[in-house]
């Protein structure tokens, strides 16, 4: 056996953890149960990203947007 003992994994201050939180949701304006893409607000930096969730993965052509 050995005597090392195991130290534990560094962890990030609280500060620079960045969490991102849904803000906006696009929404197929046929069908209103399909989302094609959410916008994140990050709770550091206030930056804004989208993901979308469409087939190629780029904007689609028509969305309605439904806000938080």
């Amino acid at each position: 056996m050995s005597d090392e003992k195991k130290s534990a994994p560094p962890s990030l201050p609280h500060q620079a953890i960045d969490i991102g939180l849904p803000v906006e949701w696009m929404l197929d304006p046929h069908d209103q149960k399909v989302v094609l893409g959410v916008v994140y607000e990050f709770s550091q930096s206030k930056e804004r990203k989208i993901v979308w969730y469409t087939a190629n993965k780029r904007r689609a052509k028509s969305f309605k947007v439904v806000r938080e």
